[in-house]
C-alpha cells in the first residue's frame, strides 16, 4: 500500500498540462531533452512513447508545444482526428489519464521510442525530441516480483 501511495503521488507530480499557442522562440532541430523520473525503484523497465511531436518554445515562462503532429510512438492509423484536435480535448488530469489508458488498452502505441532500466531514486531518460511522452512499465516485466506497476505518466519536454 505504501508503494501504491508513492506511485500515486509520483503520477500526480507529472500530470499533463496542455497549452497550444504560437511559438515565441523556436528551438534548434538538433536539441534533445531528458525526462527525470523521481522516487523510482530499481527493477523496473520503462518504455517511453512519443505521443505528440512539435515545436517547443517558452511563452510567459511556460513551455508550449505547437505545430502538433502525432508522435512516433502512436500507430499511423490509430486516430482519424489531427493531433492538435485530440490534444485540445486533454484539458485536465482526468482526460489525460483516460487518454493514456486508451492508448495502451486499445493497442494504439507503435514501437517504444526508448526503453530504460530504472535506478533507485531517480531515473533519467535522455536524447528525446520535443514532444509529449507516455512512460509505462514494460508489459509483464514485473511478473513474479514483489512490486507493482507504475501508473502511466504523460509529460511534455
Amino acid at each position: 500500500m505504501k508503494l501504491f501511495k508513492k506511485l500515486a503521488s509520483f503520477m500526480l507530480a507529472f500530470t499533463m498540462v496542455m497549452a497550444i499557442a504560437m511559438p515565441s522562440v523556436v528551438m534548434a532541430a538538433d536539441t534533445t531533452y531528458k525526462l527525470t523520473l523521481q522516487n523510482t525503484v530499481e527493477g523496473h523497465t520503462y518504455e517511453v512513447y512519443q505521443v505528440f511531436s512539435g515545436t517547443l518554445s517558452t511563452k510567459n515562462n511556460k513551455k508550449v508545444l505547437s505545430d502538433l503532429k502525432w508522435g512516433s510512438g502512436v500507430k499511423a492509423d490509430a486516430y482519424t482526428e489531427t493531433a492538435k484536435a485530440k490534444a485540445e480535448t486533454l484539458t485536465d488530469e482526468t482526460t489525460a489519464r483516460a487518454f493514456a489508458k486508451e492508448l495502451v488498452d486499445q493497442k494504439k502505441l507503435s514501437a517504444a521510442t526508448k526503453t530504460v532500466q530504472s535506478t533507485t531514486g531517480t531515473t533519467e531518460i535522455a536524447g528525446l525530441a520535443a514532444g509529449y511522452y507516455l512512460v509505462k512499465d514494460t508489459d509483464s516485466s514485473l511478473a513474479n516480483k514483489n512490486d507493482s506497476y507504475t501508473a502511466y505518466i504523460l509529460l511534455m519536454l
